[in-house]
């Protein structure tokens, strides 16, 4: 079993996103940068700028990305990205987007954040960002619900008053 490891970045106030800082680096040459946490995103993905400046290689695989209302075939290359002193992803895949102003330069998706442990707490008027690496069991704050079932009885139950209305 690996070593567990783990890394906690903590906001001042409430965040709107989760921008952390990273390292990417590609044979000797590194760059430090800025990555969106985004769990809505399937895959990771670093601007042309960084994979230009660091001449990353591509893999030769090209992915249709859909961000925002721009839809586009961007390519993927390989490269370290580094969190912190004992954590990185060694050789990870990201697909490239074309440069446009934003407040990051790489999104940190689900095919990295699915390997981890990870949880978003806001709690004291700021957030906390925390995950572990490798995962090592299940975060649970309630019990497992049947949540087909359960929805279907909220139905229900808003049906009957507005019929009883």
């Amino acid at each position: 079993m690996s070593e567990e490891k783990s890394y906690t970045f903590t906001c001042d106030g409430i965040a709107k996103l989760i921008i952390v800082p990273v390292i990417f680096k590609h044979n000797t040459c590194i760059m430090k940068a800025r990555a969106l946490i985004d769990t809505g995103a399937a895959f990771s993905y670093i601007s042309q700028f960084i994979s230009d400046s660091l001449s990353m290689p591509q893999t030769g695989r090209i992915y249709h990305v859909q961000f925002g209302e721009d839809g586009a075939n961007r390519p993927s290359v390989r490269a370290t990205m580094i969190l912190s002193s004992n954590i990185s992803f060694e050789n990870e895949e990201l697909t490239v987007l074309k440069d446009e102003p934003r407040l990051y330069d790489a999104i940190i998706g689900m095919n990295i954040l699915s390997r981890t442990d990870f949880s978003i707490s806001n709690y004291n008027g700021h957030t906390i960002f925390t995950f572990r690496t490798p995962s090592q069991g299940e975060i649970k704050y309630s019990d497992v619900l049947d949540h087909e079932a359960d929805i279907k009885n909220i139905m229900d139950k808003m049906e009957d008053e507005l019929l009883s209305t």
